[in-house]
C-alpha cells in the first residue's frame, strides 16, 4: 500500500502534461484520441497497442529536459535498477491503495527524479481498465442516459433527454473526471465526501451519480450509458464510455518494472459475478394452461424469454404440482383445487429456470403423492428446490449455491396455510413459518457462516398496491437478521419496496405466469414485477426492476416506455419515497 499523496510542484504539474500529450495517447478532456482532432465528441477511444520504440525516445526526451532547477540536495539518487514511481492527483485513491512494490522501487517527490510514470492511458505497460458507474437513487424511473447527453451536462450544465439536470462525485473522483472531459458546469456539477453522497442524491430528484463499481450498493439504481450498463450480464467493457485505463510507462526495462511494481486487478471481474432473476406466482391452471395446450407449452414465456434466460440463476415460485391425473385445462373452473400437466415442465426447461420455490398454498391441491412426483419431475430436469419436500426437514433446509465466490443461501416459508400444505416429520409439503423464529435464527446461522441469505415468503394475499402492518411486522425482521433479499411470493397485485439498513425488501413482485385479468382490478394484477439481483464479490450490490403485462391469460410482455414510468413511479410513492 502506497501513502496517497506526495509534495507536487507547480512545474512539475505542467511538466507531466507536456510529457503526457507528447508520449501516450490517453482519455481528453474533450474525450477523443489527441491523435486525430477530427474525431467528434464521443466516448473515450480504447487504444491497447503497445509503445514503440520511437515513443519512448520522445517520452524520455520530454522527461530529460527539466523546465526549472532542482536543489541537488532534493534529488533522489537512484542506483541502477532502482524504480522511482509517480502519479498524478487524479489517481483514484482505491487503485492506489492496491498497488504493491517491492523493496527496489520507491515513491518519487519530484516528477524530475522520477523514472516511472502512472498515467491515465492504455499505450503503455501493465494496463488496467476501472469501471465507474452511473448511479441514481433507487426510486428513479430512468433508465439511462447517452454519453454525449451526460458530457453536456458536465461540460454545459444541460439538461438530459431523461431529465437529469444534476451530477453529484465524491472528492477524490473529481480530478480524474476533470482529466477525461474538462472543466465542469459549477452550477452542474458539485462535490462531496463519499459517506453523503448516496443521501445527498436521494434528498435531490434529477441528479446522477458518478462512482467506482466497487463502490455499488443496493440502494443505487445503476443507468445505462448508450444502452451499456456494468450489471450487464454481456458486458462489452471495451464499448463501455466509462471504462478508464491506467498503466505504467518508464525509461526501464518494461519486464523489470512489472517485476517491482504490481498494478491491482480491474475493478470489476466477470469471475466475482453472479446474477439471479426471481419472479411472482405461477401457476400453470385455468385459462393459462389451455392458452399452452392450444399456443404450446413455451408460449407464456416467448415475449420475456431473453430477461428470464440472462441470468446465472432463475428463479420462479410454482404454486401448483404435476399430475399425470390432472384433466384438460378449463378455463372457466371456479373451484381453487389446481393441478398441472406434466408436459407443462417444457415451459421450465424452455427458461432455463433453475431453481423452484415451494412454499405456495396449492401445493398438494391435488395429493400428496402427486407432489412428491413432481420433486422427482424436478430433479430428472436438475432443477432445484426449496421451502418444499418430501418431510419438514428437506422443506426447512436451505438452497446453497456457491458461484464465482459468492455464497447464496435461498430459504422460504408458508404463513398462511392451508395446514394441509404444510410438511411434517412425516409428510411432505411446505415449511411453515409459524412464528417465523426458526426462520430468523436459520437467517442468522447462514449469515455467521458467510452465506448470503435470500428469504422468500407466502404471505397474506391483498389486491391493492401497497404494504400493510402484518408484512412490515414480518418481513423486516428477517431483513434485520441479515438477509440480503427479502422477497414476497404470495401477491397477485404486486406490492412495494423497501430497505432495511440497506438491504433489500420486495413486499410482493406480482404473477408471472397466472391467468388473472379480472375486469374490476385490470391494470393491477395485470402488471408485474420481476427482479433480477447482482452479487459481487460476496455483496449483494445491485437490483434490476423488471416490468411486465399480462396479456392473453397466460403471456407477459415487457411494458412500454409510457406503461413502465408510470408503474415505476406509482410503486416508489406507495414504497414512501415520494
Amino acid at each position: 500500500m502506497v501513502n496517497r499523496r506526495v509534495l507536487r510542484s507547480i512545474m512539475s504539474t505542467l511538466l507531466l502534461l507536456i510529457f503526457i500529450l507528447s508520449s501516450c495517447t490517453f482519455m481528453s478532456n474533450s474525450g477523443v484520441n489527441q491523435l486525430d482532432s477530427e474525431v467528434p465528441l464521443t466516448r473515450p477511444m480504447k487504444i491497447t497497442t503497445a509503445p514503440s520504440d520511437e515513443d519512448e525516445t520522445i517520452l524520455m526526451e520530454n522527461i530529460e529536459e527539466p523546465v526549472n532547477e532542482v536543489d541537488e540536495n532534493e534529488v533522489q539518487l537512484l542506483e541502477d535498477g532502482e524504480i522511482s514511481l509517480w502519479f498524478e492527483d487524479y489517481i483514484p485513491e482505491n487503485f492506489l491503495n492496491q498497488l504493491e512494490m517491492t523493496d527496489n522501487a520507491t515513491i518519487a517527490n519530484q516528477l524530475e527524479t522520477a523514472n516511472t510514470y502512472l498515467i491515465l492511458s492504455e499505450k503503455c505497460i501493465g494496463n488496467v481498465e476501472w469501471t465507474y458507474v452511473l448511479v441514481a437513487a433507487f426510486p428513479t424511473w430512468q433508465d439511462g442516459v447517452s454519453f454525449s447527453d451526460l458530457q453536456l451536462l458536465w461540460k454545459e450544465g444541460r439538461e438530459t433527454e431523461e431529465g437529469f439536470s444534476s451530477i453529484f462525485v465524491m472528492n477524490e473522483e473529481y480530478q480524474l473526471l476533470k482529466e477525461l472531459w474538462g472543466e465542469s458546469s459549477n452550477e452542474t456539477v458539485q462535490t462531496m465526501e463519499g459517506d453523503i453522497l448516496l443521501e445527498t442524491s436521494w434528498d435531490k430528484k434529477g441528479s446522477v451519480a458518478i462512482i467506482p463499481f466497487e463502490n455499488l450498493e443496493p440502494r443505487w439504481k445503476v443507468l445505462s450509458v448508450d444502452g451499456i450498463s456494468p450489471t450487464d450480464q454481456d458486458f462489452d467493457q471495451e464499448q463501455y464510455a466509462l471504462t478508464v485505463g491506467f498503466c505504467l510507462t518508464s525509461s526501464l526495462d518494461a519486464e523489470h518494472v512489472l517485476e517491482s511494481i504490481f498494478l491491482p486487478e480491474r475493478n470489476r471481474d466477470p469471475e466475482k459475478f453472479t446474477s439471479i432473476v426471481m419472479t411472482g406466482v405461477t401457476a400453470l391452471v385455468r385459462a393459462t394452461a389451455n392458452k399452452m395446450e392450444m399456443n404450446g407449452f413455451t408460449y407464456p414465456g416467448e415475449k420475456i424469454y431473453a430477461w428470464m434466460t440472462e441470468a446465472d440463476f432463475t428463479h420462479i415460485s410454482n404454486e401448483v404440482a404435476f399430475a399425470e391425473s390432472c384433466p384438460y385445462p378449463n378455463p372457466y373452473q371456479t373451484d381453487m383445487r389446481f393441478c398441472s400437466n406434466p408436459r407443462y415442465i417444457e415451459l421450465f426447461t424452455y427458461l432455463e429456470i433453475d431453481i423452484v420455490e415451494l412454499t405456495g398454498n396449492h401445493i398438494q391441491d391435488w395429493s400428496r403423492e402427486d407432489f412428491i412426483q413432481t420433486l422427482d419431475i424436478y430433479k430428472e430436469n436438475r432443477i432445484a428446490y426449496y421451502a418444499g419436500g418430501r418431510d419438514i426437514y428437506e422443506a426447512k433446509a436451505p438452497l446453497l449455491i456457491e458461484h464465482n465466490g459468492n455464497r447464496l443461501a435461498f430459504v422460504g416459508c408458508n404463513a398462511v396455510g392451508p395446514i394441509g400444505a404444510f410438511a411434517t416429520t412425516a409428510s411432505s409439503g411446505n415449511a411453515n413459518c409459524g412464528d417465523y423464529q426458526w426462520l430468523i435464527d436459520e437467517v442468522q446461522r447462514l449469515a455467521d457462516e458467510g452465506y448470503l441469505p435470500i428469504v422468500t415468503l407466502q404471505h397474506n394475499e391483498f389486491y391493492s398496491l401497497m404494504m400493510t402492518g402484518p408484512q412490515i411486522r414480518d418481513f423486516n425482521p428477517i431483513s434485520e437478521a441479515g438477509a440480503v433479499i427479502v422477497s414476497g411470493s404470495q401477491a397477485h397485485y404486486p406490492n412495494p419496496f423497501g430497505f432495511e439498513e440497506g438491504r433489500f425488501i420486495h413486499y410482493g413482485l406480482g404473477n408471472l405466469f397466472f391467468d388473472q385479468m379480472d375486469a374490476y382490478i385490470a391494470g393491477g394484477v395485470q402488471r408485474e414485477f420481476i427482479d433480477r439481483h447482482i452479487f459481487y464479490d460476496g455483496r449483494h450490490v445491485s437490483t434490476t426492476i423488471y416490468t411486465a403485462y399480462l396479456e392473453d391469460f397466460a403471456q407477459p410482455r415487457p411494458m412500454t416506455a409510457s406503461e413502465r414510468r408510470a408503474f415505476l413511479e406509482e410503486t416508489f410513492i406507495a414504497s414512501g419515497w415520494k
